[in-house]
């Protein structure tokens, strides 16, 4: 596709789950999960060389393969709160669910 198939860690992203807990389709954010551990093993090579900062970040624009630096410039791509943007929708998963063993150790 012309805009690179990727995903936008934003509201763009945030919408597709926003029902998963509340419709009863918890195992619907498996996907996701996996996404986002595949972001925090990339994304702590970004943090560590763009900020010289410990942890992991992801901005606006990823991808299937973890893509974690900003995208098209300083517009679209400095959204440095990516990761904790969607992260929060993990969050719901154990909110709802309290399954202490989809935390991550």
């Amino acid at each position: 596709m012309g805009w690179t198939d990727d995903f936008h860690l934003d509201i763009n992203t945030q919408q597709n789950y926003w029902l998963c807990e509340v419709g009863n389709l918890s195992e619907c954010h498996a996907p996701l999960a996996s996404l986002v551990e595949g972001l925090r093993v990339s994304g702590t090579q970004t943090a560590r060389e763009m900020y010289g900062a410990e942890g992991w970040v992801a901005h606006v624009v990823t991808n299937a393969w973890g893509y974690s630096a900003p995208g098209w410039g300083p517009r679209l791509g400095m959204f440095v709160t990516g990761g904790v943007w969607i992260a929060l929708q993990l969050w719901e998963h154990f909110r709802f669910t309290g399954d202490q063993a989809f935390l991550p150790r």
